[in-house]
């Protein structure tokens, strides 16, 4: 069975509504119930339906055994990219697990990350998946805070940040990755932004891939006239870096 294809999408919010009519008989054995507390609309991830129900009731049955409080609260929500679906109960304050005993028999996929705390009396299971929908954006600045800053900015958002390290050749390293969008900075140690920019729109392999400058340097119209798609002056503000993310990747 192909577990990863853009053709066998799993929508997540009917997903789930059909996991909780499956294990609501299993789960009233143990006097518990499934609760729906967030699912993020039209969340979606390139996992095959069958192999992303089976996760889920594995877990929710996993959970039930252990649980104390008479239900088990799920969420779903985009997270770095990725789509996240925890599963949160309670547990007696004197069991003694073990992640491998709460993990036992799900079945585990390369692309899928499936794991579990178990800090009494909270017990903890989450999945994560690859979206559909995420746009990923690679960003070039020496500033870790920034890079934490533009994390922080796409939380819960379809837009996955990655981080260019400052030893690659970023245009080569770009030609490698399948990026949406890049976020540049111009104020580099040992690199000129500016001439990173000129590079990325002349090869044609990345002339297509939108350019964000984010600088304190006040140079819009040097940014436009080299490629860049959008220009921002740092410090920057969360909706309107969303905004130019949307607008270059033709998305909302």
């Amino acid at each position: 069975m192909e577990t990863r294809s853009p053709e066998r999408v799993t929508h997540l919010e009917t997903t789930l509504e059909h996991v909780s009519r499956v294990v609501t008989p299993i789960l009233k054995r143990y006097g518990v119930s499934l609760l729906t507390k967030y699912v993020q609309r039209q969340l979606t991830v390139t996992v095959h339906p069958s192999l992303m129900r089976q996760v889920l009731i594995s877990c929710a049955v996993r959970l039930a055994e252990h649980s104390a409080s008479g239900e088990i609260a799920l969420f779903a929500n985009m997270e770095d990219g990725n789509a996240r679906i925890t599963m949160l109960t309670r547990t007696e304050m004197s069991t003694r697990l073990e992640v491998s005993e709460i993990l036992r028999g799900i079945l585990i996929d390369q692309d899928i990350v499936v794991d579990a705390l178990v800090d009494p009396p909270r017990l903890q299971v989450w999945i994560e998946a690859p979206s559909s929908a995420a746009v990923t954006v690679l960003v070039v600045d020496d500033n870790p805070d920034m890079v934490r800053f533009y994390r922080s900015c796409t939380r819960g958002t379809h837009y996955q940040i990655i981080e260019a390290r400052p030893e690659e050749d970023f245009v080569k390293s770009i030609k490698g990755k399948a990026v949406n969008a890049v976020v540049l900075d111009v104020m580099l140690p040992q690199l000129d932004g500016w001439q990173i920019l000129m590079q990325l729109h002349e090869d044609q392999a990345t002339r297509s891939i939108p350019v964000v400058v984010c600088s304190v340097v006040q140079e819009q119209a040097l940014a436009l006239s080299l490629g860049a798609a959008r220009y921002l002056a740092k410090p920057i503000l969360r909706d309107d870096f969303i905004q130019a993310l949307d607008q270059v990747t033709g998305r909302s």
